[in-house]
């Protein structure tokens, strides 16, 4: 297949196309390896896209949440379980209140743990 400018175009212009919201910055060029022209697309995410990365650590943190709930709730005072309870929906938002965000999108691992 021949990269063409047109071939170019066209690659660059899928990120107009309205299935990627916010769309993402995309530079399309064509380049030369080992005597073969190829069409190399770099995808940016969005300057409005925003990841607070997980760490496996937080699995570790996992045990101690699940034991903590149980004996929170002996006490009268429910202060300390809703913390508890709410911990990660605060970071969320807090995040989420930094960056102006509308949506919140959580990827938890496939265990049934404290955390999911």
């Amino acid at each position: 297949m021949a990269i063409t400018d047109e071939l170019l175009r066209t690659l660059a212009d899928i990120r107009t196309d309205g299935n990627i919201l916010p769309p993402p910055s995309i530079l399309v060029e064509k380049r030369i390896l080992k005597g073969a022209e190829m069409g190399v697309v770099t995808v940016y995410p969005s300057d409005t896209l925003y990841l607070i990365p997980g760490d496996v650590a937080l699995a570790s943190f996992e045990d101690t949440l699940s034991e903590a709930w149980p004996a929170s709730m002996a006490d009268n005072n429910l202060y300390w379980p809703f913390r508890i309870l709410t911990s990660f929906w605060q970071v969320a938002q807090m995040a989420a209140k930094e960056v102006d965000a509308d949506i919140i999108f959580v990827d938890v691992g496939p265990n049934l743990g404290a955390i999911n």
